[in-house]
Protein backbone atom coordinates (compact mmCIF):
# COMPACT_ATOMS: atom_id res chain seq x y z
CA UNK A 1 0.00 0.00 0.00
CA UNK A 2 2.85 2.40 0.86
CA UNK A 3 4.14 1.54 -2.38
CA UNK A 4 1.42 2.52 -4.25
CA UNK A 5 0.87 5.73 -2.56
CA UNK A 6 4.38 6.47 -2.67
CA UNK A 7 3.98 6.26 -6.71
CA UNK A 8 0.74 8.39 -6.50
CA UNK A 9 2.92 11.07 -5.13
CA UNK A 10 4.94 10.88 -8.14
CA UNK A 11 2.28 10.95 -10.68
CA UNK A 12 0.71 13.36 -8.68
CA UNK A 13 3.87 15.98 -9.49
CA UNK A 14 3.98 15.21 -12.94
CA UNK A 15 0.23 15.76 -13.51
CA UNK A 16 -0.86 12.47 -13.63
CA UNK A 17 -3.92 12.26 -11.91
CA UNK A 18 -5.79 9.21 -13.22
CA UNK A 19 -2.59 7.58 -12.87
CA UNK A 20 -2.18 8.66 -9.18
CA UNK A 21 -6.16 7.73 -8.39
CA UNK A 22 -5.74 4.18 -9.87
CA UNK A 23 -2.96 3.56 -7.55
CA UNK A 24 -4.61 5.32 -4.67
CA UNK A 25 -7.53 2.83 -5.63
CA UNK A 26 -5.23 -0.32 -4.86
CA UNK A 27 -3.68 1.09 -1.76
CA UNK A 28 -7.01 1.19 -0.17
CA UNK A 29 -7.32 -2.24 -1.29
CA UNK A 30 -4.28 -3.16 -0.31
CA UNK A 31 -4.53 -0.86 3.51
CA UNK A 32 -7.87 -3.49 3.99
CA UNK A 33 -6.65 -6.79 2.73
CA UNK A 34 -4.00 -6.26 5.72
CA UNK A 35 -5.92 -4.80 7.72
CA UNK A 36 -7.49 -8.20 7.82
CA UNK A 37 -4.02 -9.86 9.38
CA UNK A 38 -3.68 -7.35 12.08
CA UNK A 39 -5.06 -8.07 15.36
CA UNK A 40 -7.17 -5.98 16.87
CA UNK A 41 -5.56 -2.51 18.74
CA UNK A 42 -4.15 0.43 17.24
CA UNK A 43 -2.47 -0.42 14.02
CA UNK A 44 -5.53 -2.45 12.99
CA UNK A 45 -7.62 0.94 13.18
CA UNK A 46 -4.81 3.10 11.26
CA UNK A 47 -4.43 0.64 8.84
CA UNK A 48 -8.35 0.79 7.74
CA UNK A 49 -7.91 4.32 8.16
CA UNK A 50 -5.06 4.63 5.88
CA UNK A 51 -7.38 2.93 3.44
CA UNK A 52 -10.14 5.37 3.79
CA UNK A 53 -7.38 8.63 3.17
CA UNK A 54 -6.12 6.85 0.29
CA UNK A 55 -9.51 5.84 -0.97
CA UNK A 56 -10.85 9.43 -0.33
CA UNK A 57 -8.28 11.07 -2.24
CA UNK A 58 -8.66 8.38 -4.98
CA UNK A 59 -12.31 10.01 -5.53
CA UNK A 60 -10.51 13.42 -5.93
CA UNK A 61 -8.01 12.93 -8.25
CA UNK A 62 -9.81 10.62 -10.30
CA UNK A 63 -12.71 12.50 -10.83
CA UNK A 64 -14.78 9.04 -10.34
CA UNK A 65 -18.30 11.17 -9.60
CA UNK A 66 -19.38 9.25 -6.19
CA UNK A 67 -21.15 11.14 -3.79
CA UNK A 68 -20.36 10.02 0.08
CA UNK A 69 -24.11 9.65 1.67
CA UNK A 70 -24.72 8.95 5.03
CA UNK A 71 -27.73 7.48 6.33
CA UNK A 72 -28.81 8.10 9.75
CA UNK A 73 -30.02 4.54 11.41
CA UNK A 74 -30.80 3.71 15.04
CA UNK A 75 -27.30 2.33 14.99
CA UNK A 76 -25.74 5.43 13.73
CA UNK A 77 -24.71 6.46 10.43
CA UNK A 78 -24.53 4.27 7.63
CA UNK A 79 -21.81 5.37 5.28
CA UNK A 80 -22.00 4.69 1.33
CA UNK A 81 -21.47 6.32 -2.30
CA UNK A 82 -23.77 6.43 -4.64
CA UNK A 83 -22.26 5.92 -8.21
CA UNK A 84 -24.48 7.91 -10.70
CA UNK A 85 -24.96 6.64 -13.68
CA UNK A 86 -23.43 7.57 -16.92
CA UNK A 87 -24.55 10.46 -18.50
CA UNK A 88 -27.33 9.89 -21.53
CA UNK A 89 -27.94 6.47 -20.23
CA UNK A 90 -31.09 7.15 -18.38
CA UNK A 91 -33.83 9.77 -19.53
CA UNK A 92 -35.76 9.75 -16.20
CA UNK A 93 -34.82 9.04 -12.60
CA UNK A 94 -32.70 6.15 -12.66
CA UNK A 95 -33.29 3.20 -10.68
CA UNK A 96 -30.94 2.42 -7.86
CA UNK A 97 -29.42 -0.53 -6.66
CA UNK A 98 -28.19 -0.53 -3.51
CA UNK A 99 -25.64 -3.33 -2.74
CA UNK A 100 -24.07 -4.38 0.50
CA UNK A 101 -21.17 -6.53 1.02
CA UNK A 102 -20.83 -9.02 3.63
CA UNK A 103 -19.24 -10.17 6.04
CA UNK A 104 -15.77 -8.43 5.22
CA UNK A 105 -16.40 -6.44 1.84
CA UNK A 106 -16.75 -3.07 2.66
CA UNK A 107 -18.02 0.04 0.63
CA UNK A 108 -14.93 0.67 -0.76
CA UNK A 109 -13.99 -2.48 -2.02
CA UNK A 110 -17.53 -2.74 -3.35
CA UNK A 111 -16.68 0.30 -5.56
CA UNK A 112 -13.58 -1.44 -7.03
CA UNK A 113 -15.77 -4.41 -7.96
CA UNK A 114 -18.63 -2.84 -9.79
CA UNK A 115 -17.15 0.66 -10.29
CA UNK A 116 -18.79 1.64 -13.82
CA UNK A 117 -20.89 -1.76 -14.58
CA UNK A 118 -24.06 -0.83 -13.39
CA UNK A 119 -23.48 2.81 -14.37
CA UNK A 120 -22.79 2.38 -18.01
CA UNK A 121 -26.63 0.40 -17.94
CA UNK A 122 -28.29 3.63 -16.78
CA UNK A 123 -28.35 2.41 -13.09
CA UNK A 124 -27.24 4.27 -10.26
CA UNK A 125 -25.53 1.89 -7.58
CA UNK A 126 -25.21 2.61 -3.88
CA UNK A 127 -22.61 0.47 -1.86
CA UNK A 128 -22.92 0.96 1.24
CA UNK A 129 -21.28 -0.12 4.90
CA UNK A 130 -24.10 -2.04 6.93
CA UNK A 131 -23.82 -2.59 10.95
CA UNK A 132 -21.55 -5.64 11.49
CA UNK A 133 -19.45 -3.92 8.32
CA UNK A 134 -16.74 -1.43 7.55
CA UNK A 135 -16.87 2.00 9.21
CA UNK A 136 -19.99 1.13 11.58
CA UNK A 137 -17.97 -1.83 13.18
CA UNK A 138 -14.64 -0.65 12.94
CA UNK A 139 -14.97 2.63 14.05
CA UNK A 140 -17.90 2.72 16.09
CA UNK A 141 -18.23 -0.79 17.16
CA UNK A 142 -21.72 -1.17 16.01
CA UNK A 143 -22.25 -4.85 15.33
CA UNK A 144 -24.53 -6.95 13.18
CA UNK A 145 -28.25 -7.11 13.44
CA UNK A 146 -30.65 -9.90 12.67
CA UNK A 147 -33.07 -7.50 11.33
CA UNK A 148 -31.92 -5.92 7.98
CA UNK A 149 -34.96 -4.59 7.44
CA UNK A 150 -34.36 -1.56 9.89
CA UNK A 151 -30.93 -0.41 8.45
CA UNK A 152 -32.03 -0.79 4.73
CA UNK A 153 -34.98 1.01 5.36
CA UNK A 154 -32.69 3.81 6.59
CA UNK A 155 -30.47 3.71 3.75
CA UNK A 156 -33.74 3.49 1.63
CA UNK A 157 -34.69 7.10 2.84
CA UNK A 158 -30.96 8.45 2.61
CA UNK A 159 -30.45 7.16 -0.54
CA UNK A 160 -34.58 8.94 -1.82
CA UNK A 161 -32.88 12.17 -0.30
CA UNK A 162 -29.62 12.26 -2.00
CA UNK A 163 -30.49 11.84 -5.21
CA UNK A 164 -33.14 12.16 -8.07
CA UNK A 165 -34.04 8.42 -8.36
CA UNK A 166 -36.24 6.42 -9.58
CA UNK A 167 -39.70 6.00 -7.13
CA UNK A 168 -40.14 2.12 -7.48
Amino acid sequence: ARQQEESAERDLAAGRMKSASARLLRASVYHQSGERQIPPGDEKHASYRASLEAFTSAIEYGHLGLQRVEAPSPDGVLPAYLIPPTPGTFDAPPPVLIFYGGFDVTKELLYCFVSDAFARRGIACLVVDTPGVGEPLRLHDVPSRPDYEVPTGAVIDAVMIAADVARV
